[in-house]
C-alpha cells in the first residue's frame, strides 16, 4: 500500500478498488464512521486494523504495522517488503494458496469462504514456515535446473539487467527469451542482503564479470549512472553473460562481437550495410594494433618510452653521461695496491696497453704516472689501463693476431685485478657498475641487435642476459626492442590492415618462449602476454566474423533472428519489443523501431550490428534490455499476486503497485 500511495493513488482510491475487487460494502462502512485508511487495512490481511476491526473495536492508526513475523504472506505479498522476488513471492502464493484451499474443503457447507479468508490471513506456525521453505527450496532447485539445462538462457536471463531506483532501490528485471522464465531474479532470489549491485560487481559464477568489469564498468556507470533523464532509471551495465563456450570477459576495446563472433558473422552476411559497418570498426581497431605492441613491449623490457629506436652510440653516450660523476667520485680514492698488479704489468700485453691508457691520458692533460714496482696504481690508472687492454683484445683479434683463448686468459687476468680494485676502492665498483665500458657495451648492443635471428634460441638470450652487467643488459633489450619493433614496421605496412601481426612478430621471432626469456621479470612476461592474448582475440574475432559470405540463405537468417533462444534472438527481441524508446538510447534500439516489426533480414541485421561493435554498446543493450524487461517483469508479478491473491487487487492496480514498489515511479512515467 506504501508503493501505491507513493505512485501517487490516493487513499479513497485505493479503497474503492479493493473494495469493488472483494465485494465489500464500502459505503456502509464509511457511514459507520470508518476512515478510507481503515478500510484498506480491513481489506488487506493481517493489518492491526483488521484485527481490531474483526473484534469490533476501533483501530489504532496512530502505530503502522512493522514489517516482519507479524505479517501474513498476504502482507509480504502485496506490500513487497521482504518478499520482494519472484521466487520468494511465488513461494508465499503457493503457501497462501494451499492454506486458504486446504481451509475451504475442510470447512462446513456455508463456511467455506469464511474459513478461506480466514487461513488467507493466518499468521503463519512453525510448519506453514516449514511449507513456504520447502516451497522456496524447490523454486531455487528450479533455478538450479534450468541454468543446468539452459546454460546460456539461464545467464542471459540472470545478467539481463538490474535497475536503481531514484530512490535507490535496487530491483532485478525479467528475462526477454525463452528457457529463463525465472533466471533474472535468481541473482537476488536466493540472497536476502539485498545488494544486487554488491553481487553484480563480485560475482565469479558463470563467467559473469571478469576483466569486463575494469575495461567497461566505470564508463558505463558514468554515462547511465551520472546522467540521461530524471525519470529514467539508471542503468549498471558492468558485465555480460558468457554465451556457449565463446565467452572470453569484455576487455578494453573490446566488444559484443568478440562474446559473439559467429552471431556477428551471420548479421554480417544478412546485409551489406551491417557488414560494411562490421568490417569497418574490426578493421580500425586492428589498425591500432602496432602501436598497442611497440608500447607494451617497451613497457614490458623497462626500455624507456620511444627510445628503443636509439641507435648504439647513442646509449653509449647516454650510459656515459649518466656514469661520469661516479668515475670523478672514484678517481679520487686511494691508491690500489696489490702483488697481482706488479705481476700483470710484467706481461707485454698488459705494458701496451698501459702504454695506450698514459697515452690517452697525456691528451687529456691529465698525465698517468708509471706504475709502482710494488703493484701501486691509481683508480684513474687502473680504469684507463682497463680501457686499454680491451682496446688491444678488440684489435688483436679482429686482426687474428690474438687467439680467442689468448684473449680470455687475459680478460680473465684483467676481471681479477678489477675485484682487488672493487674492494678497496667501493666508489670504483660502483662506477664500473654504472657503466659496463664501450666494449662491453657494443657486445651487447650487437648481440641485442641480432635477437630476430633464428640461430638464437630462448635458451641462448637467458644465458647472454645472466652474463651481462645491469647495463649491459639494458643495451641488450634496447636493441633487441629496435629489431622487433622494426619488424612490425615492416609487415604493418606490407599489408592493407589485415595482416596479423602477432603471427607475424612471434614466427619472426622464433616463439613465444624467446620473447619471454627477454623481459626483466615473470611478471612482464606475463603482463606482455596478457596484452598479446587480448590482441589475438581481436583477430580471431574478425576472421570468423569475416568467414561469412553476403550469399547467405535469408531464410536461415531469419530463423536466427526469430528464434528466442539464440543470442542473435535475444538482441533481435530486445529492439523490436521496445515500445517507447528514449532519446537516451542507442540509435540501434530506433532504426529498429523504424523498420518495423516485420521488417526484412536486412533492416534487422542494420538495426543489430552497431550493437556488436561499438565498445559502449554492452552498456547500451543493458539499458534498453532493462527497459524492456521491467514491463513483462511487473505484469507478471501482477498477475501472479493478483491470481493467487484471489482478486485482492485488480491487475491493473495491482501493476501500478508492483511498479511503484520495484521501480519508484508515479503514474504517467514516462516508460
Amino acid at each position: 500500500m506504501a508503493g501505491a500511495r507513493k505512485a501517487g493513488y490516493s487513499d479513497t482510491e485505493i479503497a474503492q478498488d479493493v473494495a469493488q475487487s472483494q465485494g465489500f460494502d464500502i459505503a456502509g462502512a464509511r457511514k459507520a464512521g470508518y476512515s478510507d485508511n481503515e478500510i484498506i487495512d480491513h481489506l488487506l490481511p493481517g493489518s492491526a486494523a483488521s484485527r481490531a476491526m474483526a473484534a469490533g473495536t476501533q483501530p489504532n492508526t496512530d502505530a503502522a504495522p512493522t514489517p516482519g513475523a507479524s505479517e501474513s504472506f498476504g502482507d509480504h505479498a502485496v506490500n513487497g517488503m521482504s518478499l520482494n522476488w519472484l521466487p520468494k513471492v511465488d513461494a508465499a502464493a503457493h503457501v497462501m494458496t494451499d492454506l486458504a484451499t486446504n481451509a475451504y474443503k475442510n470447512a462446513p457447507d456455508g463456511q467455506k469462504i469464511a474459513a478461506a479468508l480466514k487461513a488467507f490471513a493466518y499468521q503463519p506456525a512453525d510448519a506453514d514456515a516449514a511449507l513456504y521453505n520447502q516451497r522456496l527450496a524447490a523454486n531455487s532447485a528450479y533455478l538450479q535446473n534450468e541454468h543446468d539445462v539452459h546454460p546460456m538462457a539461464s545467464n542471459i536471463g540472470e545478467v539481463t539487467g538490474a535497475v536503481i531506483s531514484p530512490i535507490n532501490k535496487v530491483a532485478p528485471v525479467s528475462p526477454v527469451l525463452g528457457g529463463a522464465t525465472m533466471g533474472a531474479t535468481s541473482a537476488l532470489g536466493q540472497d536476502d542482503s539485498g545488494d544486487l549491485v554488491h553481487k553484480a560487481l563480485s560475482a565469479t559464477t558463470g563467467g559473469v564479470v571478469g576483466g569486463a568489469v575494469g575495461g567497461i564498468a566505470g564508463a558505463a556507470l558514468n554515462r547511465f549512472v551520472g546522467g540521461g533523464s530524471d525519470k529514467a532509471a539508471a542503468i549498471l551495465a558492468p558485465h555480460i553473460s558468457e554465451v556457449g563456450d565463446m565467452s572470453p570477459a569484455l576487455v578494453p576495446s573490446g566488444v559484443l562481437a568478440d562474446v559473439l563472433p559467429q552471431l556477428s558473422r551471420t548479421v554480417r552476411s544478412a546485409s551489406p550495410n551491417a557488414g560494411a559497418q562490421i568490417d569497418a570498426a574490426l578493421l580500425a581497431r586492428r589498425a591500432t594494433q602496432a602501436p598497442t605492441i611497440g608500447a607494451a613491449l617497451e613497457d614490458a623490457l623497462g626500455v624507456p618510452r620511444n627510445s628503443a629506436s636509439s641507435a648504439t652510440a647513442d646509449i653509449i653516450a647516454q650510459r656515459a653521461a649518466a656514469a661520469k660523476p661516479l668515475y670523478e667520485a672514484a678517481y679520487q680514492a686511494k691508491d690500489i695496491s696489490s702483488p697481482a698488479v706488479a705481476d700483470a704489468i710484467k706481461l707485454p700485453q698488459f705494458q701496451r696497453a698501459y702504454s695506450e691508457a698514459q697515452k690517452l691520458a697525456q691528451l687529456e692533460g691529465k698525465p698517468l704516472a708509471d706504475i709502482g714496482a710494488d703493484g701501486t696504481i691509481s683508480v684513474r690508472g687502473l680504469d684507463y689501463l682497463k680501457r686499454g687492454l680491451n682496446n688491444v683484445i678488440e684489435v688483436s683479434t679482429r686482426g687474428a693476431t690474438m687467439a680467442r683463448s689468448e684473449a680470455r686468459l687475459l680478460t680473465s687476468k684483467l676481471n681479477g685485478l678489477l675485484e682487488i680494485a672493487d674492494k678497496q676502492a667501493p666508489e670504483y665498483a660502483t662506477a664500473r657498475q654504472s657503466f659496463a665500458g664501450h666494449s662491453a657495451l657494443a657486445d651487447a648492443a650487437e648481440a641485442g641487435g641480432n635477437f630476430m635471428k633464428g640461430s638464437v634460441s630462448a635458451e641462448d638470450v637467458a644465458a647472454d642476459l645472466k652474463s651481462l652487467s645491469p647495463s649491459e643488459a639494458a643495451t641488450y633489450r634496447q636493441t633487441a626492442a629496435n629489431s622487433i619493433l622494426a619488424k612490425i614496421e615492416a609487415a604493418r605496412g606490407s599489408a592493407t590492415g589485415k595482416t596479423d601481426l602477432l603471427a607475424k612478430v612471434y614466427d619472426s621471432i622464433g616463439g613465444r618462449a624467446k620473447l619471454n626469456a627477454l623481459f626483466p621479470t615473470p611478471a612482464a612476461a606475463a603482463r606482455f602476454s596478457s596484452e598479446m592474448d587480448r590482441l589475438a582475440g581481436q583477430n580471431a574475432t574478425q576472421s570468423i566474423v569475416a568467414g561469412g559470405s553476403n550469399t547467405v540463405d535469408k531464410a536461415s537468417a531469419l530463423k536466427q533472428f526469430e528464434e528466442s533462444s539464440s543470442p542473435l534472438g535475444v538482441l533481435a527481441k530486445i529492439a523490436k519489443t521496445i515500445e517507447h524508446p528514449r532519446q537516451a538510447f542507442a540509435s540501434a534500439s530506433d532504426a529498429w523501431v523504424a523498420a518495423g516489426a516485420k521488417a526484412k533480414v536486412g533492416a534487422r541485421a542494420d538495426a543489430v550490428a552497431p550493437m556488436l561493435v561499438n565498445p559502449d554498446a554492452s552498456a547500451v543493450l543493458q539499458r534498453i534490455a532493462t527497459e524492456t524487461a521491467r514491463r513483462a517483469k511487473v505484469n507478471h508479478l501482477a498477475g501472479l499476486a493478483s491470481r493467487n491473491l484471489g482478486g485482492a487487487v485488480v491487475a491493473p492496480r495491482m501493476s501500478s503497485l508492483v511498479d511503484s514498489l520495484l521501480y519508484g515511479n508515479r503514474p504517467g512515467d514516462v516508460r
